[in-house]
């Protein structure tokens, strides 16, 4: 995908190989699906997207198809406009939905950005219900919210419940669930979120699966990162985590039972930054797709 000189391009998604990739210019704001395995992409149709909040893609088992949400929240109203673009029919359709969880979630959601999580076929997210709470307090987070591409609806869990105040919690993937990891001065602890859980708010859907000690140096470094993609490597018990700081990210990693934090790579240029980072895998999605422009 070539880009021009007067243009800039933001990546704010990633599902099997494909890449959603926001691109603008002076004249216009265009979104591509770019698949860097074939070196090939597609523009999406014709839509004006300047007035959504924020976007997300991901894949629908049920239908085979490829599906990009924007969302655009009304201040003070109890319904969002979203807009869906369908792969497999190259169309944006639009509809209004009510909202089903408390309106402090938006302000996340537009917070994090493209820091959401994709699994199992949704998009989750970390958020905060607390009134004037600071969004970039990993203490401040209460709920995971989700949002199920197939069935099109949010729903939401609280976090696991813990004594310690200060205590920091992220949203990640373990293997085949999804899991918070939680930091203090003092301890560390990982939750994976049950698949027996059922519907009744009284159920704990959280299942402690480690527990250990912390220490000030490493609680620190996360305290001071407003954002953080995390991914684990069970077998080395070693997490990569690229935080989103206010100067400056740089990718490190952090060893669970050593307490061990490590840069990945030595950063000389403080303005230098991270902006979008994801596990990748090589596909042939679009190898086949019809011819669209191309950037």
């Amino acid at each position: 995908m070539k880009i021009k000189n007067d243009t800039r391009y933001q990546v704010i998604g990633n599902c099997n190989g494909l890449l959603l990739r926001k691109v603008c210019s002076k004249l216009s704001t265009t979104l591509f699906l770019w698949n860097p395995s074939i070196r090939k992409s597609i523009m999406l149709n014709d839509h004006s997207i300047s007035g959504y909040d924020c976007f997300i893609f991901g894949y629908v088992v049920s239908s085979n198809d490829y599906k990009v949400f924007a969302f655009e929240f009304n201040c003070g109203e109890k319904s969002m406009y979203i807009a869906v673009y369908s792969l497999n029919d190259h169309l944006w359709s639009e509809k209004i939905v009510m909202m089903n969880f408390p309106a402090m979630f938006t302000r996340c959601m537009i917070f994090q950005s493209c820091y959401y999580c994709y699994f199992d076929g949704a998009a989750h997210w970390i958020v905060s219900d607390r009134e004037g709470g600071e969004l970039d307090y990993a203490a401040n987070f209460t709920h995971v919210l989700s949002f199920n591409f197939g069935a099109e609806k949010f729903s939401y869990v609280m976090l696991p419940q813990v004594d310690d105040e200060i205590m920091l919690k992220f949203l990640f993937v373990l293997g085949k669930s999804l899991a918070i990891f939680g930091i203090s001065s003092t301890n560390t602890c990982i939750w994976v979120m049950r698949t027996d859980s059922g519907d009744d708010e009284d159920d704990n859907p959280w299942s402690l699966w480690f527990s250990g000690e912390s220490s000030w140096e490493v609680y620190n470094f996360f305290r001071h990162s407003y954002k953080v993609k995390i991914f684990y490597g069970e077998n080395a018990g070693t997490f990569i985590v690229v935080p989103h700081a206010r100067c400056f990210s740089e990718p490190m990693s952090y060893n669970i039972r050593t307490h061990q934090l490590q840069r990945l790579r030595t950063c000389y240029d403080h303005c230098w930054s991270i902006e979008y980072v994801d596990t990748y895998v090589e596909s042939l999605v679009l190898c086949r797709e019809r011819q669209k422009p191309r950037l």
